[in-house]
């Protein structure tokens, strides 16, 4: 493409997009007020809520430890099924969770329990066979040590031999000479 129809081309552009870039830019600034204020107004509720929330628990009804979902429907289930009072409710609820964390004590320290007997007979499984091993290294030691030695007779012998052969062969030249 030759520079002057690459400026044509360029102009074209520049003139199809010069009579809407306003338009659009108008359009999107108006989207993004429009989501502003939106935020701005759930900001506004949600401080709103928190106020009312903190207001509800200064009241002190329930302590601060029973200020979750399940405290406040055992609460509830418990007082609408019953004739006594929040504080019978609450010292109650409070037997049912120290119950259940009990429970939950119970149940880890018997899985610990069983990991433990696990490791256990793992280990003497591992104490055997080391055993076993270190037996078996033991055999091949004294083994080594009986063929060392066996070598060093093998050697001595092969000396006397040789000496001996020696020996023979002297007193056989001797012998050849007289």
């Amino acid at each position: 493409m030759d520079p002057v129809e690459g400026d044509n081309v360029l102009r074209r552009i520049e003139e199809n997009f010069l009579p809407t870039a306003q338009d659009k830019w108008i359009r999107k600034q108006a989207k993004v007020e429009r989501k502003k204020q939106a935020a701005e107004s759930i900001e506004s509720e949600l401080s709103q809520a928190k106020h009312l929330l903190r207001k509800s628990y200064n009241l002190n009804i329930i302590p601060n430890q029973y200020r979750n979902l399940y405290a406040v429907d055992f609460l509830y289930s418990f007082l609408k099924s019953s004739n006594l009072t929040l504080s019978e409710a609450l010292l109650h609820f409070n037997l049912e969770e120290i119950k259940q964390k009990l429970d939950k004590v119970i149940e880890k320290q018997e899985q610990i329990i069983l990991q433990n007997e696990i490791i256990i007979a793992q280990n003497e499984k591992l104490l055997k066979k080391n055993t076993a091993m270190l037996n078996g290294l033991a055999s091949i030691e004294r083994t080594t040590e009986d063929i060392a030695g066996s070598s060093a007779l093998a050697a001595q012998y092969s000396r006397i031999a040789a000496t001996n052969s020696e020996t023979c062969a002297w007193f056989c030249a001797v012998q050849t000479r007289w």
